[in-house]
């Protein structure tokens, strides 16, 4: 029996039947829950924090981190193809992720009998799919899994994407492994090499799902690491259309550009597959799937949760409204977070330090902005670990009260400030102040979330070794 079936999560979610697994995030498990106090049905996740496995725990904090940060970006797109994010915390070695709960069959059912669906159904649900991650990568945030498991296909004849941010997605390059699972029939041959997905790793994924909907098949078989990306370079050549010849040249020629296998060859952002897809809804009748619901219901309904053109669903709003180049922005921010999740394992942190105040002199607008905080909180770190204490200490102190200001119902990161700032202290011998600051986080951090966080023993043998030190020192006097 699960031992969490009837527990609460964070004194307010009762698990209850765990979800079927085609539904379930990857690398979690999702339930049925009862929200205690809204009175309210909810799906909560529980995943095992560190993500992959592995890691070292410097890797570990970061990755639960950025599994976090990923999920409150998340939490502010608000669109019918995303179930909406309501509460992401910690519970002990767990990250629970709360979303509203949807009902539905998965694609992957759909697909799991040897058929092929019909052109408007396949068109619509792409189409959905596009309208999703759009939402998404207008906020900055790559589903990197994308996979029939992970579309829903409701009664209300809409989509919902699952499984963005999952923290089992890697967030950064890693070395190649053997790919067997039919799952990864849908992975970019960049992901499969080992590197980190992108917008245009979700666009690859969802040129193969359209391929597997119009041919009834992936687009190539899967074996081992080598073989399956040999199969994509093989089976790019053999159309959809030659296995489905009724299949419309437009359609064919989209497809065959969305699983190009060079990234720069794809379609250039998903509002564009969006808009191509929209000519193949309109020519088609309307289809049940599965017999279940009618996708394209909601592209030709006035008034319906997907509009056309330049209405909701395309394009939408940047994450970064107050810069025109928000494309330029992420793309930096992603290729900035690589290099702090590689180099400082290597001990280059003045490589780290110098691409940090690029960023942030180059967009100094994110300054006082909630994702601009995490770099200068990084940069403070570096500063840190470089014997800068004095520097260190003056971002830090400031880093407090704006951490404590923009996130007031988690003030994790401004605990781990607290502490910093009580190692700069230490680090310059003011070991009174260390040892104030240090208790100041530690009263913090009890207060938020009981002293669950990874972090926190490791402040308490700070405090008692600085204790026991200060003490030794005065008997030694």
């Amino acid at each position: 029996m699960d031992e969490r079936l009837w527990s609460v999560v964070a004194d307010r979610y009762r698990l209850g039947r765990r979800i079927a697994q085609g539904q379930a995030a990857r690398g979690g498990a999702t339930y049925i829950a009862y929200d205690l106090h809204l009175d309210r049905k909810v799906a909560v996740t529980l995943y095992s924090a560190g993500g992959l496995q592995g890691r070292s725990l410097i890797e570990t904090e970061r990755a639960d981190e950025r599994f976090i940060l990923v999920n409150r970006r998340l939490a502010r797109i608000d669109h019918a193809g995303i179930p909406q994010i309501q509460d992401v915390g910690r519970r002990g070695d767990e990250i629970y992720v709360v979303t509203a709960l949807v009902e539905g069959v998965s694609l992957a059912h759909v697909l799991s009998e040897p058929r092929h669906l019909g052109l408007g159904s396949s068109a619509a649900i792409g189409a959905h799919i596009c309208a999703a991650l759009h939402a998404a990568h207008s906020k900055g945030v790559t589903h990197g899994d994308l996979k029939p498991a992970n579309v829903l296909l409701c009664p209300d004849n809409t989509v919902k994407v699952l499984g963005f941010g999952s923290p089992s997605t890697p967030s950064r390059p890693t070395t190649s492994r053997p790919t067997t699972s039919q799952d990864d029939a849908y992975r970019a041959p960049e992901q499969v090499r080992g590197a980190c997905g992108f917008p245009g790793s979700d666009r690859y994924a969802l040129g193969a799902i359209l391929f597997h909907m119009v041919t009834g098949q992936p687009p190539f078989a899967v074996g081992t690491a080598g073989t399956a990306l040999q199969g994509r370079r093989t089976l790019a050549t053999e159309s959809a259309r030659a296995i489905v010849p009724e299949t419309p040249v437009a359609l064919d020629r989209l497809i065959s550009a969305l699983i190009a296998e060079a990234p720069g060859d794809r379609p250039r952002d998903a509002t564009t597959v969006y808009e191509q897809l929209l000519e193949f809804i309109e020519a088609s009748e309307s289809t049940l799937v599965g017999g279940f619901c009618d996708p394209s219901l909601a592209f030709k309904t006035p008034g319906s949760a997907l509009l056309r053109s330049a209405d909701a669903t395309a394009p939408g709003i940047n994450y970064f409204q107050s810069d025109p180049d928000d494309h330029d922005i992420r793309s930096h921010m992603e290729s900035l977070f690589g290099l702090m999740e590689d180099h400082p394992r290597k001990g280059q942190y003045q490589l780290v330090l110098d691409a940090l105040r690029q960023f942030l002199a180059k967009w100094s607008f994110l300054a006082d902005h909630p994702e601009g905080l995490h770099y200068r909180f990084e940069e403070a770190e570096i500063l840190l670990a470089l014997g800068e204490h004095q520097e260190a200490l003056s971002r830090l102190t400031a880093l407090v009260d704006l951490f404590t200001k923009t996130e007031p119902r988690s003030p994790t990161k401004a605990c781990e400030c607290r502490m910093l700032v009580g190692d700069c202290m230490a680090a310059a011998g003011r070991t009174e102040d260390a040892l104030a600051a240090w208790r100041s986080a530690l009263t913090e951090w009890v207060k938020f979330d009981g002293g669950h966080h990874p972090k926190f023993a490791r402040l308490r043998q700070r405090i008692r070794a600085a204790e026991l030190a200060h003490g030794g020192a005065n008997n030694g006097s």
